[in-house]
């Protein structure tokens, strides 16, 4: 029982180690309005987010406004790759298609995080991603968490 209950902690200490590590790994995190009832989401569900497969949160049906950093920026080819699973020119070639198709334009771009940060704090329906590095101190967003599929 006792060498059960060891094995138990062990993997649940380990589980959680790799979760921050992964976390780390990625460089960056998505962020959300402080007053936003969402605290987690799936790699899946801020893909279709970001690819507005998705247009309103699910708590309060309210309208997501995506905003993304410039096509050259280093955070948003990490993003991109990482949650997006595409490359920044193959996602600037679905934005053409579907502005071509006349289904749906990109969402906004800005330079810097700092810009990101300013829109998501003054928007409460906004989502955007920043450095891990970058200090979320003083404006009114929050983090959100990945969660496993």
């Amino acid at each position: 029982m006792k060498k059960g209950l060891i094995l138990i902690i062990v993997v649940v200490v380990l589980v959680q180690f790799m979760s921050v590590m992964v976390r780390a790994e990625q460089g960056f995190m998505i962020i959300v309005h402080a007053s936003n009832a969402v605290t987690e989401l799936t790699r899946d569900d801020i893909a279709k987010l970001f690819l507005k497969k998705i247009k309103q949160w699910e708590t309060d049906k309210s309208s997501i406004q995506v905003v993304d950093l410039v096509q050259d920026h280093s955070v948003r080819n990490r993003f991109s790759e990482s949650i997006l699973n595409r490359k920044v020119p193959a996602v600037k070639a679905y934005w053409q298609k579907q502005i071509f198709s006349g289904r749906n334009v990109p969402p906004p771009e800005y330079k810097s995080e700092k810009e990101i940060l300013v829109y998501v704090h003054e928007n409460e329906g906004a989502i955007g991603y920043i450095s891990r590095s970058t200090s979320i101190a003083g404006y009114n967003v929050k983090e959100l968490q990945l969660r496993d599929e």
